[in-house]
């Protein structure tokens, strides 16, 4: 007899238990934003599948999450569990309809570093841009009109962060936030038009089941129902904002930079200029390690003034390496991180070896003084080494000619000029040195 009263009162514990944990959520609300829309109105440069440089364009967003019910206690406060985000976008709106993949839909990523989660594992996984539906006869559930061709951008959900990890969600707004997504879109042919509408009302939260009609999958939030508790769907006890305004007076600006350095083996001390126009690609990492990347931007380095006008996305750290690589040339970081302060920061490589990390730089003239970075890295292999001599020297033997690899000093001939450079460096055994 004691046995089943045991029995009974457990079972009745565990109901009355269940029941509490689930009434912390019942006054739970919460608002999902969608928010700080900025429009990037400049050309940046992406390698294609093909390796050829093509003009993109660039919006970046945040998403927040805000509890919006004042907790009476403990209990009440919102722990994140699960979260999975998905929206409609009208094609319409500044996409291109293009299905072959080259010309391209948006890309979305996820910007490094910029959750204010207390656990990174609530950042949803693997954003996005799903290619083109087909148009539709009927007016659909994002408001678009009959006819209209959508696409739509999925962010799965996060993995499960467990009931005692404690993740609570912030009631001040704008809230926490899950983090800034940039979306990326690459030119259209024949008539280049990459950029993006400045006002974005063709974006629309997706979600349901509203009626019988609803697709999933859609958005949804999961939350703990008290610390240590389950995960449960509170998905329809929150508000969906997407606050696409934009102000086209002010628009975002942009990181500037008016970088100035020299490829060692395209300059010509006589002239005191580089042979020839050339590219580099310039980095923008993080300043801790593992130091993650940011942005990247190819531009057209000035002959005479060996400099480039590069414009980065703008991002919420404050200082930044740079990270400059040329085509033939060993990777070479800045000395110090970079602040961006003012309308242009400028930076010089050329004025002294310490302005690349470990001094990786060598004399390219003495009047004006001028370092370069180190020429010879032919394979990309990060060190110059027997193996960049030997393809110099069998393209010199060959008289190869053109704009090839192999030719360092960019005069489009492969000679003893350019296996000279090799030799030394690779007699130096020149590295890339990195902090």
């Amino acid at each position: 007899m004691k046995k089943h009263l045991k029995l009974s009162a457990l079972i009745i514990l565990f109901f009355l238990t269940s029941e509490i944990s689930k009434a912390q959520l019942d006054p739970l609300t919460f608002t999902v934003r969608a928010m700080n829309f900025k429009y990037y109105d400049d050309l940046g440069y992406l390698l294609d599948s093909n390796n050829f440089l093509t003009n993109v364009a660039r919006f970046s967003f945040d998403i927040y999450i805000q509890q919006t019910n004042i907790p009476q206690n403990d209990a009440e406060i919102m722990r994140f569990a699960i979260g999975q985000y998905y929206w409609n976008l009208n094609l319409g709106s500044g996409f291109p309809g293009d299905t072959t993949g080259f010309l391209g839909y948006a890309s979305v990523a996820y910007v490094p570093g910029s959750t204010t989660f207390s656990n990174p594992n609530a950042i949803p996984t693997s954003p996005t841009f799903l290619s083109k539906n087909s148009a539709s006869d009927n007016l659909s559930l994002e408001g678009y009109p009959g006819g209209t061709a959508r696409s739509s951008i999925r962010m799965n959900s996060n993995i499960a962060l467990g009931s005692s990890s404690d993740v609570q969600v912030s009631g001040i707004y704008p809230g926490t936030r899950v983090g800034t997504y940039m979306v990326t879109k690459k030119v259209t042919v024949p008539n280049p038009s990459p950029y993006f509408p400045a006002v974005y009302t063709h974006m629309r939260w997706r979600q349901g089941p509203l009626n019988v009609n609803s697709v999933n999958p859609f958005t949804k939030v999961f939350a703990y129902n008290g610390l240590g508790g389950l995960s449960t769907e509170v998905t329809y006890k929150g508000t969906y904002i997407m606050d696409t305004l934009y102000n086209p007076v002010i628009p975002p600006r942009p990181f500037n930079l008016r970088l100035t350095v020299i490829p060692q083996g395209f300059y010509n001390y006589l002239s005191n200029r580089l042979y020839r126009k050339t590219d580099i690609l310039v980095e923008l990492r993080q300043s801790v390690s593992p130091y993650a990347l940011l942005d990247s931007v190819t531009a057209p380095l000035d002959s005479a003034s060996l400099t480039c006008k590069i414009k980065f996305l703008e991002f919420s750290d404050s200082m930044y390496y740079l990270v400059v690589k040329h085509k033939n040339c060993l990777e070479t970081w800045s000395s110090n991180t970079v602040r961006f302060t003012s309308d242009t920061t400028v930076y010089n490589f050329t004025t002294g070896k310490n302005m690349a990390y470990g001094s990786n730089q060598k004399q390219v003239d003495s009047s004006p003084l001028r370092f370069g970075i180190l020429s010879g890295n032919v394979n990309g292999d990060a060190i110059i080494d027997a193996a960049d001599l030997s393809a110099v020297e069998n393209d010199a033997e060959a008289g190869m000619a053109g704009n090839v690899i192999t030719d360092l000093t960019g005069d489009y001939f492969v000679d003893a000029n350019d296996l000279s450079i090799t030799e030394n460096n690779a007699l130096a055994e020149a590295i890339v040195v990195t902090p």
